[in-house]
């Protein structure tokens, strides 16, 4: 049987660690290049910031760090302070892990309108998320001796680390699994609700949770101290891209009829739902039908709104019937 801790095992698989760093590095640092114009247009004032970003720039700059901190370990071949940096890797790693989750639970709460029920469900849940990932965190790590000086895990809590990411990503299938029947609900067809699923990036999720479980699997398996960080290595990175690229979409994309995003946990700071009618009492009644124009759905979200007005008695009608492109 095959001696998964072996001096010789153990230096296969640092090699593979070795390269599985490279890898991460090079897909998350492309993955920061081509999404630096989503920043630019916060700085500029282009794009309004709402506090459910926070998570992700935490996710975003937190991966960035544990990144560079990776290429430090696995090039660095003097003794370095080895407790304190795969005390960092560990905790920066599940914290990515677990990000996607929390996004994905503020989604779901706009989705269902701030139902105040299904918001404390879903923070006692997430709050129980930290409070397991947390104590797993924590590891110990030494320096390993000539003639081949590296860093080398002495007590990872492979159980909490397992539990943890298993956790995560089961709550992550329930936020799923709420959001499309939500949106289910709502549909007025199979096409819409396919649309809806897109426009709501449903899909980057599912991939989030697809990186997730094996990762809880290889960390619960506890083969070495090697394989379970490649797999958190890997896990965290497609986690955390996933994510973010689900939050940008959320932001570029005008919102869709199913959600109201006054929302308290709104990722697009606005007042109005394109394609819904919007009524205010003046001297009469007054309707405003509104269709919003999204000229490029992943570059600009700035609407236009053109049409006319009409007034009939007491009844001001506002009919917007002419635009450009596909109205959400």
């Amino acid at each position: 049987m095959r001696d998964w801790n072996s001096p010789e095992e153990l230096d296969r698989d640092s090699d593979i660690l070795t390269k599985a760093v490279l890898i991460a590095c090079g897909v998350y640092f492309w993955e920061i290049v081509r999404s630096m114009d989503f920043e630019w247009t916060l700085v500029s004032g282009k794009r309004k910031f709402s506090w459910p970003l926070i998570p992700y720039f935490v996710a975003r700059y937190l991966m960035l760090a544990l990144t560079i901190v990776l290429l430090v370990i696995v090039n660095e071949k003097k003794v370095i302070n080895c407790q304190a940096l795969y005390a960092f890797v560990g905790f920066v790693a599940l914290a990515c892990v677990g990000v996607p989750s929390i996004l994905l639970g503020l989604r779901t709460i706009s989705i269902w309108s701030d139902n105040r029920v299904l918001s404390g469900l879903i923070g006692l849940a997430l709050l129980a998320d930290c409070g397991l990932f947390i104590p797993g965190a924590i590891t110990k790590a030494t320096a390993t001796p000539q003639p081949d000086p590296g860093c080398a895990y002495t007590d990872m809590k492979h159980g909490l680390l397992g539990l943890s990411v298993m956790y995560t990503a089961g709550i992550e299938l329930v936020f799923m699994y709420l959001s499309i029947w939500q949106l289910w609900k709502v549909s007025k067809d199979r096409t819409h609700f396919l649309t809806l699923i897109d426009n709501n990036a449903l899909g980057y999720f599912t991939l989030s949770i697809a990186a997730t479980l094996p990762t809880a699997a290889l960390v619960l398996v506890n083969l070495n101290w090697a394989i379970n960080l490649v797999a958190l290595t890997l896990g965290s990175t497609i986690a955390a891209s996933c994510a973010c690229m689900g939050v940008r979409q959320w932001s570029h994309l005008a919102i869709t009829p199913a959600i109201s995003e006054s929302s308290f946990v709104a990722f697009t700071p606005t007042n109005r739902v394109p394609g819904i009618a919007s009524m205010r009492h003046r001297s009469g009644v007054h309707v405003q039908m509104e269709t919003f124009t999204v000229m490029d759905q992943f570059e600009s979200s700035s609407p236009s709104v053109t049409g006319s007005t009409a007034h009939v008695g007491d009844m001001d009608i506002d009919d917007k019937d002419e635009y450009k492109g596909s109205p959400i």
